[in-house]
């Protein structure tokens, strides 16, 4: 047998076995047509091999990454004009996963994880849209005619390590009644991504401190609706490592990019800061303050107005229109709410009661802090949605009251409203409520990716899973690499809407990359049982049980506060199908 490093070309039909049921002689004729008239010339034109065919599939090996990707494109850019004259719910679209690696050759048939990699790309790739592995970006990263998307370091399949994935952007192009896959351009208005800021005091304990500098900067930039700010999850990525910012420009889609540094010595800081146009690297603004530790408020505060007026001159000119958050009486209660924040936002049970113990020392210290009371509400929050608290609703019903008084406290408390929506979603099912509060929530703060988020939740339970996928989408554009629970949102968005087949295909990565998202998994499994694969949901709610035995279908409606009874009853309906105990 040979080795060799080869691009693998992997392509199938988008619910093959749903168009087949509505159709099935008119589906397999016009995939028959696309075969012989559009995919197997253009593999012949771009000297791909064919290696394999799965029926709505087919694996073709090329020798350079360059003709596969042209390839790739030349099928996806044609398909949406040869499918527009059929009813829109027929239309066939294929999915591409390109992968370069290694791989085994025996006889004419290939094997290898080079092989196994480009099929699991394949499922993570949007209906008409390519995905690519990062050994196939770093070939073609800087060459005319590609436009990638960072989509994460993802953890596919019987693959060990996790993967980088870039989305190739197929250009904009439009059918009757249908959307094909439209590039991540930066947006007209002014956008920002925040680096962490250097933590470059003796401490590496202090390394919370700097976070939070960065956090902080990022949150009252982000009340500015006229500016476009990426959130701090996805820029962490960049930590630790050389900046470079047309790399960043490219993955995240903006214009600007804010970095700097923070050293503490006893009670002074030294915070440096510098703001770059992203395409170019050119230096637009730069600042060194040398301060009391007590005056970082308004470090932070000058900061913003410098930024903002170097980007939008309007908004140095509305800047007193924007009430920046009340700042605490203490720098040791601003102190434990950054150690709260930190810790909250590794989501598992025993970081969220260490976060809620920093957040009541903070209250304790002030008790006029209205951020800290809504941190504080967010981990009794997270305690009883996610059960990990004995008496779930005994936990809601605390964050519901702390979120009451972080309101009380200060009106525009942002993270005070959003942890009152949710309360009013999963407690008292006060749908309209719980939609008022997450969008008061993203009026305060237009730029909070996971307020959007929320709010999509809240939209897809009361009935409006269409607005839903907006809000969602707009998480994700704010942050490319977003906490998986979004993806969870998402997939619920795509299952209300009947796209079980797109659904899967975020939920399945997700199952891999965050096994324990029992939530994230039960709508995977009612996907399945939707498209009767009841083996494959059966085995889906085995593994939940394996990674929470107690989880049953009265845990499954309690995390699915649903408006609507016959939804409700049809989404159990679909997870008893899959075994789920009662």
């Amino acid at each position: 047998m040979e080795r060799r490093l080869s691009a693998v070309f992997s392509a199938d039909m988008v619910g093959y076995s749903r168009l087949i049921e509505a159709d099935e002689i008119g589906t397999l004729e016009r995939h028959k047509a696309h075969r012989a008239e559009l995919m197997d010339p253009a593999f012949a034109d771009h000297r791909g091999r064919v290696v394999k065919e799965t029926g709505d599939g087919v694996i073709v090996e090329f020798s350079s990454v360059v003709e596969a990707l042209t390839c790739a494109l030349a099928i996806q850019r044609a398909m949406p004009e040869r499918e527009c004259a059929f009813d829109p719910a027929l239309r066939i679209a294929y999915r591409i996963g390109v992968n370069l690696g290694d791989i085994v050759v025996d006889g004419n048939d290939i094997f290898g994880d080079g092989v196994n990699l480009a099929a699991r790309l394949e499922q993570l790739s949007e209906p008409g849209g390519v995905c690519v592995s990062g050994a196939v970006y770093d070939q073609i990263e800087g060459k005319s005619g590609f436009s990638c998307k960072f989509m994460g370091d993802k953890l596919l399949k019987n693959i060990a390590r996790p993967v980088r994935v870039y989305e190739v952007l197929v250009n904009p192009d439009r059918c009757a009644g249908r959307d094909v896959v439209t590039p991540r351009l930066a947006p007209d208005k002014p956008s920002i991504a925040v680096t962490p800021f250097v933590n470059k005091s003796d401490n590496p304990a202090r390394e919370y401190f700097s976070d939070g500098v960065t956090e902080d900067i990022i949150t009252e930039l982000s009340r500015f609706s006229e500016l476009l700010v990426i959130a701090h999850t996805s820029t962490l990525a960049y930590k630790g490592g050389a900046v470079d910012h047309r790399k960043i420009a490219i993955e995240l889609g903006v214009s600007h990019i804010l970095e700097g540094s923070v050293r503490t010595a006893g009670d002074r800081v030294r915070i440096t800061a510098q703001l770059v146009e992203a395409d170019s690297g050119h230096r637009i603004w730069a600042e060194r303050y040398d301060r009391d530790l007590e005056d970082i408020f308004s470090v932070q505060d000058e900061i913003v107005s410098e930024i903002t007026g170097t980007l939008f001159i309007r908004l140095r000119e509305n800047a007193s229109r924007h009430a920046l958050r009340k700042r605490p009486s203490s720098l040791g209660a601003w102190d434990h709410a950054l150690r709260a924040l930190a810790l909250i936002l590794r989501f598992n049970p025993d970081d969220n009661r260490e976060a809620r113990r920093e957040a009541e020392a903070a209250v304790k210290i002030d008790p006029d802090f209205a951020w800290a009371h809504a941190i504080l509400a967010f981990t009794w929050v997270c305690e009883g949605w996610s059960h990990w608290d004995d008496d779930p609703v005994d936990a809601l019903r605390k964050g519901h009251e702390w979120a009451r008084k972080a309101i009380a406290l200060n009106r525009d408390e942002f993270m005070g409203h959003a942890a009152f929506g949710l309360t009013e979603l999963v407690l008292y099912q006060r749908h309209e409520s719980a939609i008022s509060a997450l969008r008061q929530a993203v009026a305060l703060n237009p730029n909070n990716a996971d307020f959007h988020a929320l709010l999509a939740t809240a939209l897809n339970f009361s009935g409006d899973p269409e607005e839903g996928l907006a809000a969602i989408k707009r998480a994700l554009r704010l942050n490319p690499r977003c906490p998986d629970w979004y993806w969870q949102m998402l997939g619920r968005s795509h299952f209300m809407l009947g796209q079980y087949d797109t659904a899967i295909t975020h939920l399945e990565a997700l199952s891999l990359s965050a096994p324990g998202m029992v939530s994230g998994r039960a709508i995977l499994a009612a996907c399945l049982a939707a498209l009767e694969r009841y083996e494959d949901a059966q085995s889906e709610v085995r593994a939940i049980l394996a990674v929470s035995p107690g989880y049953s279908l009265a845990h499954a409606a309690f995390a699915a506060p649903y408006r609507d009874k016959a939804a409700l009853g049809h989404f159990l309906g679909l997870l008893r199908a899959s075994g789920l105990p009662d």
